[in-house]
């Protein structure tokens, strides 16, 4: 069981977009895929289009003071489709932020995450807020590897040489930690584009890091999510769609 961060100090990278049909894609692929929405925007839970019961547990509710060591993680697990489970989450979880302050706050996603089984999902994927705040530490601590979607915009790649350390850090606390790739979201059509920001990636030195796979810009990736489907369910045969399997396939290999 591999657990993914996929994460960004920037918000509109293409985050919770790139979590959504990497979990479809695998899926597809016939993984077992938990997707966790870490986010108190809860953008992830809304795009899965489901309806949870009133007695809902979320993964708030784990880490609280209140259930954290007494309530079971699978309690909160909801199947969405053959090869998805989620864990959502509602805005409360932004509540926690002072409670989770501190070492024995930060670990608490870890120790949650225990709970599973080994053999219950081949790919566990943490989506957190788009900002260095506490919910992405906590991801991070938690994490095998992490994924870095990123535009081919200079504010981008400039945030993204900031980012890269903050990750670099989190190896106190998490050694076992990788920065499994960056993911260029959100391409132009131009390849001198792609290319102007590849070599610049390469210029500062992690050009081993890029994935070979991009995601091409697209409104239908975006507008997928709105009607509850990965790319590959509302428009098959669309660049973008072709564009996420491929990337799956990357992912693929560390699974």
């Amino acid at each position: 069981m591999k657990i993914i961060t996929i994460a960004n100090s920037k918000g509109g990278s293409g985050k919770t977009t790139t979590a959504f049909n990497l979990a479809h894609e695998l899926a597809q692929l016939g993984k077992r895929v938990l997707a966790i929405d870490f986010d108190p925007q809860a953008s992830l839970t809304h795009g899965f289009k489901i309806d949870l019961p009133q007695n809902q547990i979320y993964i708030e509710d784990l880490i609280s003071k209140m259930g954290y060591g007494k309530l079971s993680i699978r309690e909160a697990i909801v199947g969405v489709k053959e090869g998805i489970d989620l864990i959502p989450t509602t805005g409360g979880l932004g509540n926690l932020e002072s409670e989770l302050k501190g070492a024995t706050g930060l670990i608490r996603l870890r120790e949650v995450l225990k709970g599973l089984p080994a053999e219950a999902y081949d790919a566990v994927l943490i989506d957190p807020p788009g900002s260095s705040d506490i919910f992405m530490t906590m991801a991070l601590v938690a994490s095998q590897e992490v994924i870095i979607p990123t535009r081919p915009t200079d504010t981008d790649i400039s945030t993204l040489t900031e980012f890269l350390p903050f990750v670099d850090e989190h190896r106190a606390l998490n050694p076992t930690l990788k920065i499994g790739g960056i993911l260029l979201n959100q391409t132009q059509a131009s390849s001198k584009n792609a290319e102007f920001y590849l070599n610049k990636l390469v210029e500062l030195g992690v050009g081993e890091l890029i994935f070979k796979s991009s995601i091409r810009s697209a409104i239908d990736a975006a507008n997928s999510m709105a009607y509850g489907k990965s790319s590959s369910e509302y428009k098959p045969k669309s660049p973008v769609t072709q564009d996420y399997k491929q990337f799956a396939q990357e992912v693929l290999t560390w699974l």
